[in-house]
């Protein structure tokens, strides 16, 4: 996140485009291999702060504004889908698993 800060400061790139450098740049490192995650509600909720601290770095918010989690996904344009992504790949995982020839979990 911090090496496109340029990026993400600039005036000329759309909130749009921005938006879509992070789902595409930025969330696969975040949840590089969660399938292998075991998901707690302390991991869960550490997952979706970083998904909206990069929506108010994009859209330039100051952590002290005022500004709810609403709003700022209103003004991104785009809906939570970090945690359900992760989920669903976890999901994937385990039905992929689970059509192995042995039907084991070793």
């Amino acid at each position: 996140m911090s090496s496109l800060r340029k990026i993400w400061k600039s005036h000329d790139t759309t909130t749009d485009t921005k938006v879509r450098l992070s789902q595409t740049l930025v969330q696969p490192v975040t949840t590089y291999g969660c399938e292998s995650w075991t998901l707690k509600r302390s991991h869960e909720d550490r997952l979706e702060a970083s998904e909206m601290k990069a929506l108010r770095r994009i859209l330039r918010v100051s952590w002290t504004a005022k500004r709810t989690n609403s709003w700022v996904l209103e003004q991104a344009g785009v809906n939570r889908s970090l945690l359900a992504n992760v989920e669903s790949r976890k999901l994937r995982h385990f039905g992929h698993i689970m059509r192995g020839e042995d039907k084991s979990l070793d």
